[in-house]
């Protein structure tokens, strides 16, 4: 019988001594070599049909499971050395895939390349040891780290990288990737830059660390990495930063908020660290932040590291330093006015210091207005006090920590009073007419507590005269802002005001015999107006009308032979027939809007739904009138209102490019208001100055009326006009 290539296979492999076996799909021996059966059988029961790593499970140990599995899957060849489990010999393995899955496994002894055994079992432990110390320490770590070989060609170019060591963590987020290449598992490398930086290691032998933003692949987010050279190779360690960058962000938006907030305050806003010496001693105050309101007032942007002191010696003569030196011990804030004389500055101001740490963040708001006005104010009641015996003025003060109140000579003879009288501020709601009393007693309040100025007058019964005095006051504060005083005069005005009741009433009637001018002048404007508007509607009737009309009557009449222009002739006449009427209808059309008879004979009402009935067609105008029906007012008032409502209408009609157009009139026994509504395009009021539709002449009109107007409009928006107009019927 011939034999079988495999029996001759078999036969070779035992003649020359080579260890190798043979798996299935499944991992079952179905072949061992003559030298791997001596030299697996030292260790376990070699079976043909057992499965080789039950047989020899210290081999999980070992890099041959995953070197099988990988090869089984992928169909690569690969090799490795390993240290046996069983002996501690060094051993080289390789495995190849063959039909339906199957394996083919060589493996030989390299312990005499290694060095003699007892050497190399020795440094074979400490290597065992150091492997899992290091292996322990990267699995332990929360760092991906990984080790790569560069892959080189021909021209000995790093052309990409093979994964040599991973850790957990980059197992967990890229898997198993031992012996695999690095531009096949995460192209983005190269998009990023990673890739370059990788080389540059490896060629160079210079480090680097550095923070990436990678979006590829499996990774999304922040991640530092420090790469080191490692043979023909590089270490990469990275550590995941995404939330350390989002909570950067975060505070990066959160410092720009709280700058925005310091530099939009009008206070100048100033935080100083302070400045120790060897003994623990502050020296000085080093500014550290500065808003944009003290770079105003000091006129300066340069403070910024600046010694306080150094900038501003003023600070120690006005006793600003101590005070921040206080506060710094004791920690409790404190604040007050000053003002400041020093580097050419002359202001008052309010500060406050408040400890935070080993800072001081001291506030500066610039009173120097306030405290001029206070000053003014004061003077101002001092003079008043000097004249108040001429001018029937008294003036008084009110001390609000002792509850004393103080009467000049003037208040006690504005209220005839001795001067032995008890004094408070009740004594005002004494002598108060019951109209004024609460009022009285609501200043009587703002004098108990300093509540701040006041201004009233008040009606008083004092004797058998009756008073008008005008009660003013004003609080007085301490350094610390607190008020110490209420100040306040009293001017007795009782002859003013019944002269300015008089002039009141002197004005009106200067106001209502001017309106009455004005209504007469407009009336006869009116009324020369309507007269011509008349002439020219009769003219226009009598003259042109009957003229055109005649004439159409002699076309009718016309009579031609039978030649050959009789077609023509008809035609022609046909076509002046037509264009008479049309004039005709003009000349009624100008007489009707020149004299509105319905508004003669019928009054406003009848006007009005004319004139809705004439514009229906051209922009949908409809009316709705509430008011009588036979509502009538004085003929030239009702002329006058017909011509500002027609010129509105008739405002739409050029400017508005409406289709609806409401027309509401609403009377009542004082004033008519009417609305005129369009849906038309609209203008822009404040543009065209509310006049943008020829309004001008409206406005004038309704002023000699004592009328008003109210005007409505935007783009596309239509146009509301409102009329108002005072009538009596």
């Amino acid at each position: 019988m011939a034999p079988t290539p495999d029996s001759v296979a078999i036969e070779i492999l035992d003649t020359i001594a080579v260890a190798c076996f043979k798996l299935d799909g499944e991992g079952r021996l179905i072949y061992i070599s003559k030298e791997a059966r001596q030299s697996l059988s030292e260790f376990g029961s070699v079976q043909i049909g057992a499965k080789l790593l039950d047989s020899f499970p210290l081999y999980y140990g070992t890099p041959v499971p995953d070197l099988l599995e990988e090869v089984k899957n992928t169909g690569k060849s690969l090799s490795c050395e390993y240290i046996s489990p069983y002996d501690h010999f060094w051993m080289s393995i390789a495995v190849h895939r063959v039909d339906n899955n199957g394996l083919i496994v060589y493996f030989s002894e390299i312990e005499k390349a290694k060095g003699t055994q007892k050497e190399l079992l020795s440094e074979q432990e400490k290597l065992h040891a150091n492997r899992n110390l290091l292996r322990a320490t990267l699995d332990g770590s929360l760092n991906f780290t990984q080790v790569f070989e560069a892959i080189r060609n021909n021209n000995h170019k790093i052309i990409n990288f093979k994964w040599l060591l991973q850790n957990n963590v980059s197992k967990e987020s890229s898997g198993h990737v031992i012996g695999k290449l690095l531009l096949d598992e995460n192209p983005g490398v190269i998009d990023t830059g990673f890739f370059d930086r990788m080389i540059a290691v490896t060629e160079s032998g210079e480090s680097c660390q550095y923070e990436l933003e990678y979006n590829h692949e499996q990774f999304n987010g922040w991640y530092h990495h420090s790469i080191i050279k490692l043979a023909d190779g590089v270490v990469v360690s990275s550590t995941d930063i995404t939330a350390r960058k989002l909570a950067e962000e975060k505070l990066l938006d959160a410092n720009d908020l709280l700058q925005s907030v310091f530099d939009t305050s009008l206070l100048a806003i100033s935080v100083m660290d302070a400045v120790y010496d060897e003994e623990g001693n502050i020296t000085d105050f080093r500014i550290k932040v500065a808003n944009a309101e003290l770079e105003k007032q000091t006129n300066r942007k340069d403070l910024v590291g600046k010694l306080y002191s150094v900038e501003y010696p003023g600070i120690k003569q006005m006793g600003i330093y101590d005070t921040i030196l206080r506060v710094m011990d004791t920690g409790r804030s404190e604040g007050f006015d000053y003002f400041y004389p020093f580097e050419g500055i002359n202001r008052w101001f309010a500060c406050m210091f408040v400890k935070m740490g080993s800072s001081i963040i001291a506030t500066n708001l610039d009173v120097t207005n306030i405290k001029n006005a206070e000053f003014e104010k004061l003077k101002i009641l001092n003079l008043l006090e000097q004249t108040e015996e001429l001018a029937m003025i008294g003036s008084w003060d009110y001390e609000l920590a002792g509850k004393v109140m103080t009467w000049s000579e003037g208040m006690y003879r504005l209220f005839n009073l001795e001067k032995t009288a008890t004094l408070s501020p009740e004594v005002f709601v004494t002598y108060v007419t019951p109209y004024n009393t609460y009022v009285t007693r609501r200043i009587i309040k703002y004098i108990n507590s300093g509540l701040g100025p006041f201004d009233e007058t008040i009606d008083f019964k004092i004797g058998k005269s009756k008073k008008t005095l005008r009660l003013k006051a004003d609080v007085v504060r301490n350094l610390n802002g607190d008020v110490e005083r209420v100040l306040g005069v009293t001017l007795d005005i009782t002859a003013g005001k019944l002269a300015r009741e008089k002039t009141k009433k002197l004005v009106k009637e200067q106001k209502a015999l001017e309106l009455e001018k004005q209504q007469q002048i407009f009336k006869a404007i009116i009324t020369t107006q309507e007269e011509e508007r008349k002439r020219i509607a009769e003219s226009l009737h009598n003259g042109l009308g009957q003229v055109l009309y005649g004439v159409k009557l002699s076309l009718n009449q016309l009579k031609f032979g039978t030649d050959n222009n009789v077609v023509d002739n008809i035609k022609t006449v046909r076509q002046t027939e037509n264009l008479l009427m049309d004039a005709i209808s003009e000349s009624r059309r100008l007489s009707h809007e020149l004299m509105p008879k319905l508004l003669e004979d019928f009054g406003l009402k009848a006007a009005f739904e004319d004139m809705a009935e004439q514009f229906e067609t051209s922009i949908g105008l409809f009316l709705q009138f509430n008011g009588p029906d036979n509502f009538r007012i004085d003929p030239f008032m009702e002329l006058a209102i017909y011509r500002m409502i027609q010129e509105v209408i008739l405002n739409v009609v050029k400017h508005a490019a409406a289709s609806i157009t409401k027309l509401n009139v609403e009377i009542t026994t004082k004033k008519m208001t009417v609305l005129v509504k369009d849906n038309g395009k609209g203008f822009d009021v404040n543009q065209s100055g509310g006049d943008g539709i020829g309004l001008t002449s409206l406005r004038n009109n309704l002023k000699l009326l004592n009328g008003s107007l109210q005007l409505t409009s935007g783009l596309d928006m239509g146009t509301q006009v409102v009329l108002e107009f005072p009538i009596q019927f």
